[in-house]
């Protein structure tokens, strides 16, 4: 049955895979909406896997949003080179906007959320927005995940396409209907070097609430530290063998046994080679090579006793984790790099173990603390799942989209 209210369309360019929190941070939304007997159409990528399709996830989008999709190099000076990637980011949205007008009709009742929009594709969205006739703007949300400088207090060549896209919502006539979001006060914080504009605080609409089967809940005598999400550099999965290493040096080697997710899309990345060598050396170490989906994820992380996120500063610095988010939001303690996001979450919250980044002995170290007082962190943690779980919520956000 239809909708009395306007339509949502929650789209995401880089929904083409269960990998990443893609469809994660879609589904709680979805259910939601539907509850409320709101129409709901999840949009991904047009090459979107078919497990998506048969999920009714629509195909779409032309481009991925992050880091490693940033178009074909032109052989331009480096500015000029990514100012024309940029342009054809921004046409490439258009374009896809425009196709899904045609199969949709947008009218102004009607809402769109953009997940994880960069700089690449932000004014893409305003040009399509103004082309339409104003009594058919929808309102649509970008929510902003992504920082303008990937190492702190280094100048990055995409810093003017961010400023540029804030200010193309400043002055366009379109820009009421326009409205902006992301998940960490430090990237607000970042923003406001950058526009006048609003960015609201948002939830994370995924933590996961279920009760962790931890080794206490069912009879096993090892502690299970996980690792879970792509096996990327910059999230630290080089670092894995040498902490294994490390605690197997330990009196507790007998009490720890590893779950390391290890899916990648760059199968020939050298880094990755080496460590799955190095991991198979180890009998308590099990590797899980294949993408998760929804289910296989949520048992995977509820199934952990601790979880390391041992990520470099590169991007975390301010950006948040959603692995973090799930973690804490389970009552699961956490390990996590200083200077990030993170640990100023953990912090303010409790329950997890601060590290140096890109450092293999200070993890080990933080590993050893936390399974040696495992019924401490695990309390602590439980404590710090309520707070989180008081703002964090897919119905607090989807009542933020209802306010306009």
């Amino acid at each position: 049955m239809s909708s009395a209210y306007g339509r949502y369309f929650l789209c995401d360019q880089s929904l083409i895979g269960f990998s990443g929190h893609c469809y994660a941070y879609f589904e709680p939304i979805k259910k939601v909406l539907e509850q409320e007997g709101r129409d709901v159409f999840v949009i991904g990528h047009r090459f979107r896997d078919l497990a998506l399709a048969e999920l009714g996830v629509l195909s779409a989008f032309t481009f991925w949003c992050d880091e490693r999709n940033v178009g074909q190099p032109t052989g331009l000076p480096e500015e000029e080179n990514l100012a024309a990637i940029k342009a054809g980011h921004d046409r490439a949205i258009m374009d896809d906007l425009r196709r899904l007008d045609e199969q949709f009709s947008f009218s102004s009742s009607d809402k769109i959320i953009i997940n994880s929009i960069r700089h690449w594709a932000m004014c893409g969205v305003v040009d399509w927005l103004e082309q339409l006739p104003e009594t058919r703007r929808p309102h649509v949300a970008l929510l902003l995940h992504f920082t303008a400088e990937p190492e702190r207090f280094q100048y990055d060549p995409s810093l003017p396409f961010y400023i540029e896209s804030f200010r193309r919502i400043e002055n366009s006539p379109c820009g009421e209907n326009i409205h902006l979001y992301a998940d960490a006060e430090t990237l607000i914080d970042e923003y406001k070097n950058y526009t006048r504009l609003q960015v609201e605080l948002s939830p994370f609409p995924h933590s996961h609430f279920a009760e962790p089967q931890t080794a206490a809940n069912t009879g096993d005598q090892r502690i299970r530290v996980g690792y879970v999400g792509e096996a990327r550099y910059h999230k630290g999965y080089q670092l894995l063998p040498f902490v294994v290493e490390q605690i197997a040096q330990t009196d507790i080697a007998d009490k720890v046994e590893f779950h390391f997710h290890s899916f990648i899309h760059d199968k020939n990345a050298e880094f990755f080679h080496r460590s799955i060598a190095a991991l198979q050396r180890f009998d308590n170490v099990h590797l899980y090579h294949e993408a998760f989906d929804s289910d296989e994820y949520d048992k995977f992380v509820l199934n952990c006793d601790v979880i390391m996120v041992p990520y470099l500063l590169t991007y975390y610095h301010s950006q948040t984790s959603g692995i973090y988010a799930d973690a804490t939001g389970a009552g699961i303690p956490v390990i996590v790099p200083r200077g990030s996001w993170m640990a100023e979450k953990v912090k303010q919250l409790g329950g997890g173990a601060l590290a140096y980044p890109d450092d293999y002995l200070s993890f080990a170290e933080a590993l050893y603390q936390v399974c040696s007082n495992i019924e401490t962190y695990r309390a602590a943690a439980m404590q710090a799942r309520e707070k989180w779980r008081s703002f964090n919520t897919p119905k607090r956000l989807v009542e933020m989209f209802e306010s306009w």
